[in-house]
């Protein structure tokens, strides 16, 4: 993690990293022809704004969790680093106490500093060998942001840094990524689900002909 004033050219400012990515999450989730077409741009925004994360804000580690409502949990749909790569592959939400989970059910951040590496490894059902433990303590700051757009939940989006701080500047710009990501999300979710419905009354209106 990094902080920078104002006014240096830093990527945090307005108008540099965090307005380009606006741009390029909006154009990632509009003019959507079909169903297929939905899902190839959610994953193809997703790791778009894993590279943006990693360009920007230059963290150890991130993942982003997308809510599954039929599973009810936060499933794992991108990132990079330790903690992603040995952490379960779904957070419970009957589970509120294990990190993405109990920000999905305040909805508000979270942000720790020098993390228990006992807590966070409470959270890996697996368990972790006394080198994995050593790993993970390079992790000395982290901050978990709720997804949400117009009230309703999409996901979290983590960041892990290798610094014992995380500046206000910082904080305020991982949340404006979050913002736009929620906001690109949900534009996804709504043309899947039409283009869904569309397709179910295209099948009924056949079956009728065809009975008919």
């Amino acid at each position: 993690a990094q902080s920078l004033p104002p006014g240096d050219g830093s990527p945090l400012e307005e108008g540099g990293a965090v307005r380009e990515f606006m741009a390029i999450t909006a154009e990632r989730s509009t003019q959507i022809g079909n169903v297929e077409e939905v899902a190839a741009r959610r994953k193809e925004l997703i790791l778009g704004t894993v590279e943006h994360l990693k360009k920007t804000f230059a963290p150890i580690g991130c993942h982003i969790r997308i809510l599954d409502r039929q599973a009810n949990s936060l499933a794992k749909a991108g990132g990079f680093g330790f903690w992603h790569d040995i952490t379960d592959d779904h957070r419970y939400l009957e589970q509120p106490f294990q990190g993405s989970s109990q920000v999905a059910a305040t909805r508000q951040p979270r942000i720790i500093l020098n993390p228990d590496v006992k807590d966070m490894a409470q959270g890996v059902q697996a368990g972790l060998l006394p080198e994995q433990m050593e790993e993970l303590r390079k992790t000395t700051a982290f901050i978990t942001l709720p997804l949400i757009f117009s009230g309703r939940l999409l996901g979290t989006l983590t960041l892990h840094f290798g610094d014992d701080y995380i500046t206000k500047s910082i904080e305020d710009a991982v949340k404006a990524v979050g913002d736009g990501l929620a906001g690109a999300l949900a534009r996804l979710k709504l043309a899947d689900e039409r283009y869904r419905m569309a397709d179910f009354f295209q099948k009924l209106d056949d079956s009728m002909f065809q009975e008919s």
